[in-house]
């Protein structure tokens, strides 16, 4: 999905790849075995294979819409967001920002990842540390890695509010992750930024 290799326990193979009819050909894939709290999900599709589109979600209907990327034009009231892309150039990251419920304001930096839907934000590394101070969190889900043997435990907590750009989402429940991946903690993979005090 971001252009590595596959990680150890990984597997890889090529098959050919068609969305909503639109054949994308042969590709290389990787082969995991998601944790058993995703029994729902058979694949995650990295929307860089759609790099030829437009791709636009529709979470109301829900529908995925494909649109050309010669001739699309955005509505005039759409917000733009921008992208920021760190060492891996396929991983795109967006500046958000975690208003806490004392009003401080937290910056952070987050892949914008549209497979976090039971939650508004999954936070990882210092960030879990800095929000779980200022919020109450609650223990929400534990689970074992099947193939390594590492522990995860995600604890769910509220935020005043999420800002990203001119938008806004008011008391969110939002996911810190915890657990002992790579057995030395989690990288922060939300790359944090100084916080300022006030505003989401």
């Amino acid at each position: 999905p971001d252009g590595n290799p596959p990680s150890a326990g990984d597997s890889s193979t090529t098959a050919t790849i068609t969305v909503g009819g639109v054949e994308l050909g042969s590709r290389s894939i990787i082969v995991r075995t998601f944790p058993e709290e995703a029994p729902d999900m058979d694949c995650v599709l990295g929307v860089a294979l759609l790099r030829r589109f437009v791709v636009e979600f529709d979470h109301t209907t829900p529908r995925l819409l494909l649109h050309d990327r010669a001739t699309y034009r955005p509505p005039p009231d759409m917000q733009k967001i921008p992208l920021l892309f760190r060492p891996n150039p396929n991983v795109p990251y967006c500046d958000i920002e975690l208003l806490l419920p004392d009003r401080t304001s937290l910056p952070l930096r987050a892949v914008p990842d549209m497979g976090t839907a039971f939650y508004g934000a999954a936070l990882v590394g210092d960030a879990v540390r800095r929000v779980q101070a200022a919020t109450t969190s609650v223990a929400a889900m534990t689970y074992p890695d099947p193939q390594s043997g590492r522990v995860t435990q995600l604890v769910a907590a509220r935020p005043s509010a999420i800002r990203l750009g001119a938008l806004a989402v008011e008391q969110p429940v939002i996911a810190l992750v915890q657990g002992t991946l790579r057995g030395g903690g989690i990288a922060d993979g939300c790359g944090k930024r100084t916080p300022s005090v006030a505003r989401r």
